[in-house]
């Protein structure tokens, strides 16, 4: 009787013909070293099959619908029903924040952590207290002509909120009038949200850069003399799109993603370099056809997902890579210098792109992902849990 030795089990294979054994001639082993099924084992590194590890209960919840691990795996977050927590290694919770009931999406960057929830646009901070992520643009200022000592002229006055942290927000419209000679500038009912300050900004006469004349809280305030303080430098622009919904960190800027129904596109937003919470919303953007449904860094590019396709995108270049996309959820992650995401074909990793699953295994996609790099045992393991859905492709029946 011919024998085959196997020296090593190379993990699931779905793809190939399991019958078909040797290399003819060579009696090399081909498919018979591959597992047609592989529930609850895992494969290691060396070729050898163990039974996986099971599971305990660390930190019941009520209704888990989002959960984040910070890079250095120092601190966990979840959405429990409705409610932000932190979780710490001894299982006992801290709730940060109540009435976030939508699809999450997290980024991490400066041991910061940046939420995405419906509308709701957050930062956890490394203390583990919780701030709007954007600061609120002010509306147009009542504004009128007083006496003092201004040349005449056309002024233009704008407001800006700044926040008890000091970042400031962005100012979009300004009150413009014209005043004789021998006047002043009066501003009306100036109201900082609760917290924030508010700082007012004034040009020359016939001017159109914007200087701070004040930084008040409320009131009416006079500008009776030509303003001499800073430069306005966040004309023009928002806190985060409130509709936007993936988000990730490349190259000192945030990325949102926020999908258009009606054209069936999304727009990918990007912040100020290390401005996070400020958007140039008229000019700081790209357009992609579909619904992007995972991004991430992949340090040459950043690489967007939608349902259909995968692109690279850098800001000198936007290049498609594949014709397939990626269920939506939580999966892209870095690891070694490479960006390793779950798609409608398996496991992929970038740059350069590579399925690195799709010669031996096809399953359903699933309609939404999680997905994580583990350290154990002294290899690496990309693992990822899927809500079940899709259709695989191009499975051996």
């Amino acid at each position: 009787m011919q024998t085959t030795d196997l020296t090593r089990f190379n993990g699931l294979n779905n793809v190939a013909d399991p019958m078909r054994g040797t290399d003819a001639g060579t009696k090399q082993a081909q498919t018979w070293e591959w597992l047609s099924v592989a529930d609850n084992v895992d494969v290691t590194d060396s070729g050898g099959v163990c039974v996986r590890d099971g599971w305990q209960s660390f930190s019941p919840g009520t209704r888990i619908t989002a959960a984040y691990a910070t890079e250095d795996t120092a601190k966990l977050y979840l959405i429990d029903n409705g409610v932000l927590v932190q979780v710490f290694t001894d299982a006992t919770r801290a709730d940060l924040l109540t009435g976030l009931d939508d699809v999450a999406h997290w980024a991490e960057t400066n041991n910061a952590v940046y939420l995405s929830c419906g509308t709701q646009k957050l930062e956890i901070m490394q203390d583990g207290s919780v701030r709007s992520w954007g600061i609120q643009n002010l509306a147009v200022p009542a504004i009128s002509a007083g006496s003092g000592v201004l040349p005449a002229g056309v002024y233009r006055v704008c407001l800006t909120c700044v926040d008890a942290y000091g970042r400031e927000g962005g100012s979009a419209e300004f009150a413009e009038i014209s005043i004789p000679a021998d006047s002043t500038v009066v501003i009306h009912g100036v109201a900082a949200p609760a917290g924030h300050t508010v700082n007012l900004y004034v040009t020359e006469a016939d001017g159109a850069v914007f200087y701070r004349a004040a930084s008040v809280v409320s009131g009416t305030v006079s500008i009776g003399a030509p303003a001499s303080g800073a430069e306005l430098l966040t004309l023009n622009m928002f806190p985060p799109p409130q509709n936007a919904e993936q988000v990730t960190f490349f190259k000192g800027r945030m990325y949102l993603a926020e999908y258009m129904p009606a054209e069936d596109q999304t727009v990918i937003w990007y912040s100020q370099p290390l401005g996070y919470h400020l958007f140039a919303l008229d000019t700081d953007y790209f357009v992609l056809p579909g619904r992007v449904t995972q991004m991430g860094d992949a340090q040459e590019a950043l690489i967007v997902a939608t349902n259909h396709n995968i692109w690279a995108y850098n800001p000198e270049q936007l290049q498609h890579i594949v014709y397939y996309g990626c269920p939506g959820g939580q999966h892209a992650v870095q690891d070694g210098g490479k960006l390793y995401l779950w798609t409608n074909r398996g496991l992929c990793r970038a740059l350069p792109f590579e399925n690195l699953t799709e010669a031996a295994v096809s399953v359903p996609p699933g309609l939404q992902a999680g997905g994580c790099v583990v350290d154990k045992n002294g290899f690496k393991k990309y693992v990822t849990l899927i809500t079940p859905g899709g259709d695989a492709y191009n499975q051996r029946s």
